[in-house]
């Protein structure tokens, strides 16, 4: 399948959000899974050793999370995107790396929008 590639997605610090569409290019992966609408660059370390830093993630658009726990691509208002796991708690998002080194995330939820969920590639269809 045919899919828009370009986005590149901190995993540690988010990245200016307005930089994501500046770059876009045509990936053709024989394996890309079902379901997958973009694929981003992991920019940072925060999710490994899940998603390591320079991997590719595949992401499906949806505006709410399965569960919580999921790994998601977030936009934060005035911040940038970033790659977290997402817990919804009290009118509150707290975002959660893989990487324990990083801190957990806490904004209001009014400020995070979620653009999609990370497809691992560990699920079978």
């Amino acid at each position: 399948g045919y899919i828009r590639s370009g986005r590149a997605t901190a995993a540690g610090a988010p990245i200016d959000g307005d930089y994501q569409d500046s770059q876009q290019e045509i990936v053709v992966r024989s394996e890309v899974p079902r379901g997958a609408d973009e694929v981003v660059t992991i920019a940072g370390d925060s999710m490994e050793p899940l998603l390591m830093k320079g991997s590719q993630a595949f992401v499906h658009y949806q505006p709410v999370p399965d569960d919580d726990g999921q790994i998601v691509i977030v936009s934060i208002k005035d911040v940038g995107v970033t790659c977290k796991k997402i817990y919804r708690e009290d009118g509150k998002i707290r975002l959660k790396s893989i990487n324990d080194k990083y801190d957990d995330l806490i904004y209001p939820a009014q400020d995070v929008r979620v653009i999609g969920k990370v497809i691992t590639q560990n699920k079978k269809p």
